[in-house]
């Protein structure tokens, strides 16, 4: 197939993108900010779904789309696929076709690295459009640039069949990290073997049956989608029978300076075996465990090691009478596992602890785990924030947050806006969610899976991760945070903090850009963001927004986005000067909406 778009004489470019202008305003896209939208910009009455040949791509590799039809297209029925950087067109091309409802074809992207690209597919016949789905590119060489992290949490017996069905859901949302969880035999022995070989299967902590052939076959399907594996164990943990599996008692840590209670995690008789706290400043400790991991990257496909911690437990004992403070060692346990390993490490601050430390060690990103009191849609924030300037603005955050966990201890149903209202707020600041995996994220046991998702809600979150790709320039870049003042006519208050009965707004710029990030709680119950109890409400739709932005920069353009309509397209605003004030009206505000000034 051609893949190069060539300009027909009878239907030239320039018509072509004219037209396309036309049906963007009927479709409801005009600046009047129109609240009848008759084109949703989605997958509709034809299409059914777009997906990647990958999570993410090397510069210079090609990008395979897969496009499939709910029923057979109209006859003489052709697809206009365009390529967008940002605001800007930077490709396009028309496709024929057959009677399959699938087509696939290629494309080249630019070679630059790091840069992140929206697909619009458009089904046409005779100069009409009558349906739009759109899908996110990430061209980046490095993953832990634009980190989008994803885990897997069950390892029974299953068919390659069942393993690709949650591979491809990971893919379709870009997910380009896998954090394996509780994958391991024991925490300081990792793998299971006999006579020098890998057993076929083991059980776990919990006392699940892990079985070797579905670790393999997951972490195959990782590496063809371009995604990172990481597995997951404790930097200080050892079981009961550690002693003799060569981990002696004088490597634990203790409550008190009399050495009677070491510091443990007691569970019942369901578990395997209580937890030991093992001396992270320890060398014997250090290189005991770090030869365990390494037998793990020879035996296993893995990548990387997600080092996982329990967070502030106080201060405890060594067995040679001196005081330490866990998170102290953090840093140096890092740097020399670094070093033993040449692998890439990503480690958890639980409630924070530890994270300055972690912040100057060699992470490929900071990993938050969030915990009370940090339960406002403000600690989000600030913890995304804080990150960003332990780290001297040099990492990305992930956060680890549990929406709606106190519903699910019992089978149910997540909360929609909850969900929804937390990744606005979270990728709008600059950051990422652990919570897609065999289920959606809602307990610190990734192993729970008692609260679903509804159809909605997985069109939503594949519109939410498409977003977070396609526009990841402008949301996690080297744009650098700016006051700057914003006003509007609407009634309603703009706050540079997330409040109730607000809208959230902060804003960024680069030599070429402002970009203003508006989160709508204007109608939220609570701004309580984990929502124990399922009682978050959505956000009233505000159509349009007219707002005023004072400042002194020259602006040649503005254009807006969001998650929450046309799938992500961006849309052209109006706007007129009036002194050093720029008014503007934004087509509509759900949960969020990117403006974006160009100057």
């Amino acid at each position: 197939m051609n893949n190069n778009f060539t300009v027909n004489k009878k239907f030239p470019l320039k018509i072509l993108t004219l037209l396309l202008g036309v049906f963007m305003i009927s479709a409801g896209c005009s600046n009047s900010g129109d609240k009848d939208i008759l084109f949703k910009g989605e997958s509709g009455r034809w299409f059914a779904e777009i997906h990647t040949d990958k999570a993410r791509y090397d510069p210079g590799a090609a990008v395979g789309f897969y496009l499939s039809f709910k029923k057979e297209p109209e006859q003489d029925s052709e697809l206009l696929v365009r390529y967008r950087h940002l605001n800007k067109v930077i490709g396009s091309q028309k496709l024929g076709l057959s009677d399959e409802k699938k087509i696939k074809w290629v494309w080249n992207p630019p070679d630059a690295d790091f840069k992140g690209y929206l697909t619009e597919v458009f089904l046409m016949k005779a100069n009409r459009f009558s349906d739009q789905i759109n899908i996110a590119v990430d061209v980046s060489s490095d993953w832990s640039r634009f980190p989008r992290y994803g885990f897997l949490s069950r390892f029974p017996e299953l068919n390659q069949a069942a393993v690709d069905s949650v591979m491809r859901r990971l893919n379709r949302h870009h997910i380009n990290g896998v954090q394996f969880y509780d994958w391991q035999f024991k925490h300081h022995k990792p793998l299971s073997e006999k006579n020098g070989k890998i057993t076929p299967f083991w059980q776990d902590i919990a006392k699940r049956t892990i079985y070797r052939e579905t670790l393999e076959k997951y972490l195959s399907a990782s590496k063809r989608y371009g995604m990172k594996t990481m597995a997951y164990n404790l930097l200080y943990g050892s079981w009961e029978d550690g002693p003799q599996d060569g981990v002696p008692k004088s490597w634990r840590l203790y409550r008190d300076k009399t050495l009677k209670e070491p510091v443990k995690i007691d569970f019942d008789e369901n578990w395997s075996s209580d937890i030991y706290w093992m001396n992270p400043a320890n060398k014997n400790w250090q290189n005991y465990i770090f030869r365990q991991t390494a037998r793990v990257f020879k035996a296993l496909a893995f990548d990387g090691w997600h080092v996982d911690q329990l967070g502030d437990w106080g201060v405890m004992w060594t067995t040679e009478g001196r005081q330490i403070r866990p998170d102290t060692t953090f840093g140096r346990f890092l740097k020399a596992a670094k070093k033993y390993l040449k692998r890439p490490l990503v480690m958890n601050a639980v409630a924070q602890y530890g994270q300055k430390q972690i912040a100057q060690s060699p992470v490929e990103f900071l990993y938050s785990e969030v915990w009370d009191p940090d339960s406002t849609y403000a600690d989000l924030l600030n913890i995304i924030r804080q990150n960003d300037r332990l780290s001297n603005h040099r990492l990305q955050t992930v956060l680890a947050a549990y929406v709606n966990q106190g519903l699910a201890e019992k089978p149910g149903m997540v909360n929609n806006a909850a969900v929804l209202l937390a990744d606005a707020l979270i990728f709008a600041a600059g950051g990422s969610h652990l919570e897609l995996g065999e289920h959606l994220l809602v307990h610190p046991y990734f192993p729970n899976n008692n609260l679903k998702t509804d159809d909605k809600l997985q069109k939503d979150l594949r519109n939410y991760y498409d977003f977070l790709t396609a526009y990841q320039n402008v949301l996690r870049g080297n744009l650098k945070e700016t006051e700057i003042n914003v006003e509007t006519d609407n009634g309603i208050v703009l706050s540079e903090m997330p409040e109730r009965g607000k809208i959230w707004y902060s804003a960024k710029m680069d030599e070429e850009r402002h970009v203003l990030q508006l989160v709508n709680f204007t109608s939220v119950s609570t701004m309580n963001w984990r929502d124990n109890k399922g009682l978050q409400t959505e956000p009233d739709l505000i159509a349009p927004l007219t707002i005023t932005v004072e400042g002194d920069f020259k602006v040649r353009r503005v254009w807006c986005a969001s998650a929450d309509r046309f799938s992500g397209s961006p849309v052209p605003v109006d706007f007129q000067r009036d002194g050093n004030k720029i008014n503007l009206q934004i087509p509509q505000l759900k949960y969020w909406t990117m403006l974006v000034l160009e100057h």
